[in-house]
């Protein structure tokens, strides 16, 4: 039972096979969140911060093995302002 579900696995992703052809344009986008945090050796406390994060790919083939991918995407790197500061001759509270 087991050797005929995996051959059946595997001709379903034979199957499945995409066959690209030159001139071909396939265009992605794409989406998710993304967590970001900034660690510095200073006496300073960051927050991190989650953001969402999108863009679009777009991939030309010039054949069945070749192909150029672009694409442009958003996210957003970084901390939240330090909650303080303290660097010996001033304090700042809330930058």
């Amino acid at each position: 039972m087991k050797k005929t579900l995996l051959v059946a696995l595997l001709i379903s992703f034979a199957a499945n096979a995409q066959v690209r052809e030159k001139g071909n344009i396939e265009i992605q986008p794409f989406a998710g969140f993304s967590t970001s945090k900034l660690y510095t050796s200073d006496d300073v406390t960051y927050k991190s911060i989650v953001s969402p994060y999108f863009g679009v790919n777009a991939e030309f083939y010039f054949n069945s093995k070749w192909s150029l991918r672009t694409g442009l995407e958003f996210m957003q790197i970084g901390s939240k302002n330090p909650r303080y500061f303290n660097s010996g001759w001033n304090n700042i509270e809330e930058i």
